[in-house]
């Protein structure tokens, strides 16, 4: 990280300047990036998060998925679909 810094601190090329920035926010924030080496909690990567946001795809179009939330209720699978 240091190295990177140092390489990259006097160059101009776009790539340089994103080695530089990178090389800094490691070292300004090695703490929270490495968390996960010693939380178990923490998990190595982001998708998790993801997946909460992302939308899910069933194969209908968002608008026929929304009728169909407000008519009969959210999509299930049909293996834990009540009834």
């Amino acid at each position: 990280m240091a190295k990177g810094i140092t390489d990259n601190q006097h160059r101009r090329s776009q790539i340089d300047k994103d080695g530089l920035r990178l090389g800094r926010r490691f070292r300004d924030h090695q703490d929270m990036i490495l968390r996960f080496t010693t939380d178990l909690i923490v998990g190595f990567t982001s998708n998790e998060a993801k997946h909460g946001v992302r939308p899910v795809k069933w194969g209908i179009n968002a608008l026929d998925a929304l009728t169909q939330l407000f008519a009969e209720g959210p999509w299930l699978p049909a293996a834990i679909r009540p009834g």
